[in-house]
């Protein structure tokens, strides 16, 4: 049998809009018992860890398109710089395209 693990991401890029994505894995029983050692539930966990790459990715956007340290940023200030950019292309440019 294989479980799903449904997870909701919340990700507001402009303070006054908030968009959502759903992201379904498929994890076959083992793996999502295994899962179930590191914390209460494999869904906390994938949440933590998406959460926590996608925060890493903003500031990496951040400190790129600025003259500003990312740490020292509110969320709002961080969502107003990666609202100015094409996210298209900053993609295409990490991927060496």
């Amino acid at each position: 049998m294989v479980k799903k693990v449904i997870l909701l991401l919340a990700m507001s890029l402009i303070a006054s809009s908030v968009y959502a994505a759903t992201i379904t894995i498929t994890i076959s029983d083992t793996q999502y018992d295994a899962l179930t050692i590191l914390t209460v539930t494999p869904e906390a966990w994938v949440q933590h860890a998406v959460e926590n790459k996608a925060n890493r990715m903003i500031n990496r956007i951040v400190e790129d398109y600025s003259d500003k340290q990312a740490e020292k940023l509110t969320v709002i200030e961080k969502e107003e710089i990666v609202a100015t950019v094409d996210l298209v292309t900053e993609k295409a440019k990490r991927e060496g395209k």
